[in-house]
């Protein structure tokens, strides 16, 4: 950092080579490191390390999507979405990981990537379960604050209809971790924020007093 902030651009990426050649101890070193390279848009190291640890790429959908990251930043548009692929693919019916890989996705501004990695947890299910329904929850709120809210809408709108359809099957609302009012509340919101995106009052107060 010093040695960058002085002009020393030889000096610092030899310094940047001289860190990335020793081993991180685990995956989330070698993840920090790599956002670290990426925010100094050290692209010929990112793809050195991606090389040199290959074997760790392969298996861990976050430095995926480091990588993924590093090849949008470069331009190379394909190679990202065809990295990020690889990613989601990634512990196929490990619901929690998905959630898990969503939520970090969303707090590095990739919010494409982390609403695949929603759906994909949504699609693993079951409905109205606890870990469906939090990623349909967080998913709906991601696309709220993107302005999509005919979408956040339409997720909740999935949920509740799922956890309304589980209590009338027998299911208590203590298993499902869920308030299916309250669920349906916050879609007739986002149904109203739609409607108000449209200049559609009426349809807008429809909705919030419905909610």
């Amino acid at each position: 950092d010093n040695l960058d902030r002085l002009g020393r651009k030889s000096q610092a990426e030899a310094a940047m080579r001289q860190m990335a050649a020793i081993d991180p101890e685990d995956n989330e070193a070698l993840n920090d490191m790599l956002n670290w390279l990426v925010e100094h848009k050290a692209w010929t190291i990112v793809d050195e390390a991606a090389r040199k640890y290959a074997d760790r790429f392969e298996n861990d959908p976050m430095l995926l999507y480091t990588l993924a990251q590093a090849c949008e930043a470069q331009g190379n548009s394909k190679l990202a979405a065809e990295t990020a692929s690889r990613a989601l693919k990634l512990n196929p019916q490990d619901q929690r990981q998905h959630v898990i890989a969503a939520i970090k996705l969303k707090d590095r501004g990739l919010f494409q990537w982390s609403e695949n990695e929603y759906r994909s947890a949504i699609k693993i299910g079951p409905p109205a379960r606890y870990l469906t329904v939090k990623a349909q929850t967080f998913l709906a709120e991601m696309l709220h604050d993107q302005r999509q809210d005919l979408a956040a809408a339409e997720v909740l709108h999935e949920a509740s209809d799922d956890i309304e359809k589980a209590v009338k099957d027998g299911q208590s609302l203590d298993d499902l971790d869920s308030d299916p009012k309250t669920t349906r509340s916050r879609m007739h919101y986002f149904y109203a924020c739609h409607e108000e995106s449209l200049k559609h009052r009426d349809k807008q107060i429809e909705e919030l007093q419905k909610g």
